[in-house]
C-alpha cells in the first residue's frame, strides 16, 4: 500500500506509476499525513506497548516472559486475524461486548494507575464498537464506572 500527496498536476501520473507496478494507492492531503501516521503507529508501535503490558500483568501471575509470550501469541495472531477477516466490530469479544460489567471493576481493580489509564482509554473505544453492534444495550454503567476510576 502507498500513499501520496502532493501538487495536483503531477499526482495522477505518479498514482498510475504505482499502479502499474501492481501496487494499490490511496491519495491523502498533506495535513492528513500526521493522522495517517499516527494511525500506522497505533497499528504497530501501540501494539509492542499493550502485549508489554499484557507480559508484565501475566508475570505478576508467576508466568516467566517466554511463557507469558508463549500463552499470549495464539490469542494476539488469532485476534488480529479475526480483525482483518471480519472487521472490528464483528471481532470484538469479551466483557465490554458481553456487557461483563462486574469483570471490568475487578480488572480495575487490579491494575496500577498505569495499566489502568490504559485499560479505561482503549474501554472506552471498545464501548463505541459494542454499542454499534448491539444498540439494545446500555453501556451507560460501564461508562460510568470508567469515569468513577479516572
Amino acid at each position: 500500500m502507498f500513499t501520496v500527496e502532493g501538487d495536483s498536476c503531477h499526482i495522477q501520473e505518479v498514482k498510475a506509476l504505482i499502479r502499474h507496478c501492481g501496487n494499490p494507492v490511496v491519495e491523502i492531503h498533506r495535513e492528513d499525513k500526521p493522522s495517517y501516521h499516527a494511525a500506522a503507529v497505533f497499528a504497530s508501535n501501540l501494539m509492542v506497548g499493550l502485549m508489554e503490558e499484557a507480559v508484565q500483568l501475566l508475570m505478576q501471575c508467576g508466568f516467566e516472559r517466554k511463557e507469558a509470550m508463549a500463552a499470549l501469541k495464539p490469542l494476539a495472531v488469532s485476534n488480529l486475524e479475526n480483525i482483518f477477516e471480519a472487521g472490528t466490530k464483528d471481532a470484538l469479544t469479551g466483557p465490554v461486548e458481553r456487557h461483563d460489567l462486574q469483570t471490568v471493576k475487578k480488572h480495575l481493580k487490579v491494575l496500577g494507575e498505569d495499566k489502568k489509564d490504559t485499560y479505561i482509554s482503549l474501554t472506552r473505544e471498545i464501548i463505541k464498537i459494542a454499542e454499534d453492534r448491539h444498540p439494545e444495550i446500555s453501556y451507560a454503567d460501564m461508562k460510568q464506572v470508567l469515569e468513577e476510576e479516572r
